[in-house]
């Protein structure tokens, strides 16, 4: 492997042990001008030897280059998602994808199994997801992407701004999770949603062309039921497509108990879990207080 065109550096790793089982992993970094033909060589070499070697373990092989990163992954033994033909498949699009970014861009491409997982950087320019839409079409693709605030946010509910927290919280890009396909009027509807936030959003999941799940800062204060409601007001969110909001303080001013809490807005799916069996444990009389007056308000659970 160390000898083939493109090759800079080849890692290894083999064991047969208890924990890990019978298991075998190669990394291959590229060098600097190695090209889409070189990696897909060295990638097809890696998948025979896999299959005609070691079909008995489990394997997982890894690309590295100067602007993407290539994986596959199996979790046991036997499967078949190291197959030279899903390998060249998956190496050509993650080509395709950086080719159509409109900036350059790590990207990143990782297979375990059937699921394959895309990450893009920063997609605050639509283009960027566009670009990602053009080339995947309807395949089912699990996409992060981080996406900076609107400068219309509202900073309220924050730690003081010279505080680390509160300047995490200010500058943190908000971070997307996103199952493909995501049709552009289903991006446009998503990011209308966050960018009418208040309060500072963290995190973003979509599934099925809709939000399920919004994780936003927010410190006790008496606008924090005001600010929280106003968003789930202005999400116009329908029992057919509901969604979480979480809320936290992320400078956690009680060390042993959270302001923090969630709303299944629209539903009523709530884990059981000790969290929700026993809150007076994890979080602090004001958090308590005001999940349970969002969710007597918000959600659809039998009152």
């Amino acid at each position: 492997m160390e000898k083939m065109p493109g090759v800079y550096q080849v890692f290894d790793t083999y064991s047969n042990d208890f924990t890990a089982g019978t298991f075998v992993s190669l990394g291959v970094k590229m060098q600097k001008d190695a090209s889409t033909a070189h990696a897909e060589a060295v990638a097809l070499r890696i998948a025979h030897s896999f299959r005609t070697d070691f079909s008995r373990h489990s394997r997982d092989m890894r690309l590295l280059a100067a602007d993407w990163t290539f994986e596959h992954h199996t979790s046991k033994r036997n499967e078949e998602n190291l197959s030279p033909e899903s390998i060249t498949a998956d190496l050509r699009t993650l080509w395709q994808i950086r080719a159509a970014m409109p900036t350059p861009r790590h990207v990143s491409w990782k297979r375990v199994s059937s699921s394959a997982v895309l990450r893009v950087g920063d997609a605050t320019d639509a283009a960027v997801l566009h670009a990602v839409r053009s080339v995947l079409g309807d395949r089912a693709v699990r996409v992060f992407a981080t996406i900076r605030g609107a400068p219309t946010f509202r900073l309220t509910g924050l730690p003081p701004a010279d505080s680390p927290s509160g300047l995490r919280a200010r500058t943190a890009a908000t971070h997307w999770q996103i199952d493909f396909p995501f049709g552009p009027t289903d991006e446009a509807r998503a990011r209308s949603t966050v960018e009418r936030s208040p309060l500072k959003v963290g995190k973003v999941t979509v599934s099925g062309g809709y939000i399920n799940e919004i994780q936003v800062y927010a410190a006790h204060s008496t606008q924090v039921h005001a600010d929280l409601s106003a968003f789930i007001e202005s999400s116009a969110v329908t029992p057919a497509h509901p969604f979480f909001l979480r809320w936290n303080d992320s400078s956690r001013p009680d060390p042993d108990l959270f302001f923090a809490g969630s709303v299944h807005v629209a539903g009523c799916d709530y884990a059981d879990n000790l969290g929700e069996q026993s809150p007076e444990l994890y979080y602090t009389p004001e958090a308590i207080t005001l999940q349970k007056q969002l969710r007597s308000e918000y959600d659809n659970c039998p009152k």
